[in-house]
C-alpha cells in the first residue's frame, strides 16, 4: 500500500517549513517610512501615515483609510506595549497589503496595554478579506516587538533610510 505521508506517519503537508525567517524589509517602502512623525496623539499619528498612503496610492482615500483605522482602534487598541503599535484598516477593492512606518521619538499615547507611550507606529492597510501577505506582515511586525535587540535597531535609525536599512538587516521569525 502506498503511503500518504511521510515517515513519521503525519500526512504530506502536515509538517510547513515554519518557523519562517523574513526581512522586514520584504513588506516595506521607503517612500512609505516617516521618521519624525508630527503628531502629538493616536489619531494624529493615524491621520499622519494615511495621509502618506493616500499620496502614494491615488486610489485609496486618506479619510476611507483614517475611518477604517479608527473603527477598529474603537473596538480593541492595537498598541501591544514595549512601544510599538499596529493599526490596522481594512477597504473594500484592496488586493494588497500596504505597510506605512512612522517613528515618534517624544511618544505617543496610543492607549497601550503597558500604558506607556508607542515610539514605532507600523499601519497596515488591506482588504476586506484577510491575505496571507496580511497575516504574514503582521506576525513580522509582531515578532520584531517583542525582540528588544532587533527592535533597538529600528528604533536607534535617525533617517527613513536607516530604518529601511535596519529593516534589511534584520531576519524575523514567525510561526505560520
Amino acid at each position: 500500500m502506498a503511503s500518504s505521508g511521510s515517515d513519521s506517519g503525519e500526512p504530506r503537508g502536515a509538517k510547513d517549513e515554519f518557523p519562517v525567517p523574513v526581512k522586514l524589509s520584504s513588506f516595506l517602502d521607503e517612500r512609505l517610512i516617516l521618521y519624525g512623525m508630527k503628531a502629538r496623539t493616536k489619531r494624529e499619528a493615524i491621520e499622519e501615515l494615511s495621509s502618506i498612503v493616500a499620496e502614494m496610492e491615488p486610489e485609496l482615500d486618506k479619510g476611507g483609510i483614517v475611518k477604517s483605522v479608527l473603527a477598529r482602534e474603537r473596538d480593541c487598541t492595537t498598541a501591544m506595549g514595549r512601544g510599538c503599535a499596529f493599526p490596522h484598516g481594512k477597504l473594500a477593492g484592496l488586493d494588497r497589503v500596504i505597510v506605512a512606518l512612522g517613528r515618534c521619538e517624544a511618544g505617543i499615547d496610543f492607549d497601550a496595554l503597558d500604558g506607556k507611550p508607542v515610539n514605532l507606529i507600523v499601519l497596515f492597510v488591506t482588504g476586506k478579506v484577510i491575505s496571507l501577505e496580511y497575516l504574514a506582515a503582521l506576525a513580522a511586525f509582531a515578532s520584531l516587538s517583542r525582540d528588544p535587540k532587533k527592535l533597538s535597531a529600528i528604533l536607534s535609525a535617525k533617517t527613513a533610510r536607516e530604518i529601511m536599512k535596519a529593516a534589511d538587516e534584520l531576519d524575523v521569525t514567525f510561526h505560520g
